[in-house]
């Protein structure tokens, strides 16, 4: 997972130097606590996840209310969707140690349909042209269903499981 910010962040000028340290410093994109538990503890292993909406003592600086802080705002993107945020959003040499992935998941009644096989090729042959230019992105196919994810989910994948 990729911790992205605007073009011109301070976090950028530090180059492969920065530090989670670093990013804990800045206002992080705010999720609801609770709504991905594991996401979560990887944000709090990692320092990033803020604490002080519950009245913990943070070193961190509260951005809350600041004019400007979504400009210092450090967000979240993955390979496939990096593009979708525009020109001006870069992403940090830093990952976050979390793997993601997308799937197309049909209901078992539409499996074999025509249109079904259809869209899975479409996918397919986009997922490979991206591949080809992403090498965090790999592809992995089973039947119709198509899952892009980075290469260190595959150790994640209990043994048995297609």
């Amino acid at each position: 997972m990729m911790l992205v910010v605007n073009d011109g962040h301070p976090l950028l000028e530090l180059g492969d130097r920065v530090s989670f340290e670093d990013i804990a410093y800045y206002p992080i994109l705010p999720l609801p606590d609770g709504a991905f538990p594991w996401f979560q503890q990887v944000l709090v292993d990692c320092g990033l996840w803020d604490t002080s909406a519950k009245g913990s003592s943070a070193e961190r600086p509260s951005w809350r209310g600041q004019s400007g802080a979504e400009d210092l705002m450090v967000g979240f993107s993955t390979p496939l969707t990096l593009s979708l945020y525009g020109d001006s959003i870069r992403p940090l040499p830093l990952r976050l140690p979390v793997a993601v992935g997308d799937a197309l998941v049909v209901a078992r009644e539409f499996a074999d349909y025509p249109q079904t096989h259809q869209l899975a090729s479409v996918l397919r042959t986009r997922l490979r042209t991206l591949a080809a230019t992403l090498a965090e992105l790999e592809i992995l196919e089973s039947g119709v269903a198509v899952a892009a994810v980075s290469p260190a989910i595959q150790s994640m994948v209990p043994a048995g499981l297609p």
